[in-house]
């Protein structure tokens, strides 16, 4: 039995379109099912200025309106994220810091890595005050039950927003 040369080119043209309608199904799909119902759930949440999802579609980036507590918000967010998909989403918050403000954050680092491991949160509270006063900007911290909530802010209002992972139970106990 022979098979003719347009014979197989039509079954190979035909295979590529199904797999292209599969494709683009499933494109719509996650965006109409899954990423607008994200959006709109974490749009809700007060305090933003705007919701979209990642380059990548695996998490949610977020843009806080000015004065907007960064404590309060970003758990609204990925309660809201995670009763919209059902699971935890990644959330990633947008500034526009300065390069004073990256380079101050640098510098903290070591001060919030050990105030992380030994617990002493409030030393460290107060050792990232005074790095912040030497650097002349203002410093918010606030710590949550699963991330310490660091926000700097030169006087033009240029802000850094950092979310950093607590130790889980087991790790650091806090201590004065």
């Amino acid at each position: 039995m022979r098979v003719s040369v347009a014979k197989i080119a039509a079954a190979i043209a035909g295979a590529a379109v199904m797999a292209a309608a599969v494709l683009a199904g499933t494109a719509w799909y996650h965006q109409s099912a899954v990423q607008a119902p994200l959006v709109r759930a974490v749009s809700r949440v007060g305090g933003l200025s705007q919701a979209r999802i990642t380059p990548h579609g695996h998490g949610v980036i977020v843009s806080l309106k000015p004065g907007a507590n960064l404590a309060h918000v970003y758990p609204a967010v990925e309660a809201a994220a995670r009763s919209a998909t059902g699971h935890p989403v990644a959330v990633t918050v947008e500034d526009h810091p300065t390069q004073a403000e990256r380079a101050l954050m640098a510098q903290m680092r070591f001060v919030v890595a050990t105030g992380e491991a030994t617990g002493q949160y409030i030393t460290m509270q107060q050792a990232l005050e005074r790095q912040a006063q030497a650097g002349h900007l203002r410093l918010a911290v606030a710590m949550g039950s699963a991330h310490l909530y660091v926000t700097l802010t030169d006087a033009s209002a240029h802000r850094l927003l950092q979310v950093i992972d607590l130790p889980k139970e087991g790790g650091a106990h806090a201590q004065p």
